[in-house]
């Protein structure tokens, strides 16, 4: 048995936002495409008629423009956690909660532990503003020390 996916209005509509942000490199992906109405489907496939382009059945996080974003930051985070500095199991963290907004100043790298702890807080109230104070000062304490300062 075969089940169709429920669409909202706005799947219909092409003056919504479109879901990948107009970045399809790093946001085009079956979870995101399949409610657009730019999105044709046939058979197991997914076509973008507005970027031209396939679309991936897998999830953001197996498109080559997001392991190139990963490796930046890691590389730039030290390969640790800011907060713990463990160097294993080691996640990147959306600052801002938009799993589409990749920019490298919007990700951080977390150890599997400190991600889970962050995502946990975010569900308190003031937690996003919590998890963003706590980040920034393990950011900023990491850079005085590697600068001398």
């Amino acid at each position: 048995m075969k089940y169709e996916i429920q669409l909202s209005l706005d799947s219909f509509s092409t003056i919504s936002p479109l879901r990948c942000k107009a970045v399809p490199g790093l946001n085009a992906h079956k979870k995101n495409c399949l409610p657009c109405v730019y999105s044709i489907r046939r058979e197991h496939r997914i076509f973008c008629t507005r970027f031209r382009r396939p679309v991936s059945n897998g999830q953001k996080y197996s498109l080559k423009e997001w392991k190139s974003a990963r490796d930046i930051v890691l590389a730039r985070d030290g390969n640790q956690c800011v907060i713990c500095e463990r160097n294993e199991g080691l996640h990147i963290h959306h600052i801002d909660r938009d799993l589409t907004n990749d920019d490298t100043s919007n990700l951080v790298t977390l150890c599997n532990f400190c991600h889970a702890r962050a995502h946990a807080d975010l569900h308190r109230e003031g937690g996003a503003g919590q998890v963003l104070r706590v980040i920034n000062h393990y950011r900023l304490q990491r850079k005085q020390v590697s600068t001398g300062d």
